[in-house]
């Protein structure tokens, strides 16, 4: 019975001439990126398949013949509304044959969305969110202009807010922060809308950490 091999970065071949000789083998596959060692070894060994890129083998489908079937199966799901994550644990496979079967068959996905702007403080990462203020991006979520605000002028008081001053909640320098009552926040907010008489909160900002 011949062994069948397969050959990791293959250059021109000569270790697998070397176990052809010494052993009853022959080569599987190859994996060799470079064009002109990729050329000796499709004349000498004609047939065999080269993947090429190291990076781009699905390591789960290597020696076996494409599931159509499955990858059609996978794609209507991601059609459906499905990340490739989702694709992938409904599967049982990786999230990488996944995304290598949809672009062997030349199957369109949908776009990245555009990553949400960030910035870094005291070497935190902060994102900005639907309401339009930076929170940390992992860990206990804290508001940008609550952690400015302790960092330059000490603990916030429990129940009190930090107003910005020129209403631009992406704009955390401490010197348009001001720390405050629930209340008064409400109350400024009112009076900068002109009713003052209104003892109604302020649902835009009022009440935000």
């Amino acid at each position: 019975m011949t062994l069948r091999i397969g050959s990791m970065f293959s250059g021109y071949g000569g270790l697998d001439l070397a176990v052809e000789q010494v052993m009853d083998a022959e080569p599987a596959w190859f994996v060799e990126y470079d064009a002109a060692p990729a050329k000796v070894l499709a004349r000498h060994w004609p047939g065999i398949p080269n993947f090429g890129d190291v990076t781009q083998i699905d390591w789960e489908e290597m020696g076996r013949k494409p599931d159509l079937v499955g990858t059609q199966r996978m794609y209507d799901l991601y059609c459906q509304g499905m990340s490739l994550e989702q694709v992938a644990a409904r599967e049982g496979v990786t999230r990488q044959t996944v995304y290598t079967r949809f672009k062997r068959r030349g199957l369109d996905l949908r776009p990245r969305k555009p990553a949400l702007p960030s910035v870094m403080f005291q070497g935190r990462r902060y994102t900005i969110g639907v309401n339009g203020y930076y929170r940390a991006t992992e860990g206990d979520r804290e508001l940008l202009h609550r952690a400015v605000w302790k960092h330059h002028r000490g603990d916030i008081p429990d129940g009190w807010d930090v107003h910005h001053i020129d209403h631009d909640k992406t704009n955390n320098a401490v010197e348009n922060l001001h720390c405050l009552s629930k209340a008064d926040h409400a109350a400024l907010h009112a009076s900068e809308r002109g009713d003052a008489s209104d003892s109604r909160i302020d649902v835009l900002t009022a009440g935000y950490p």
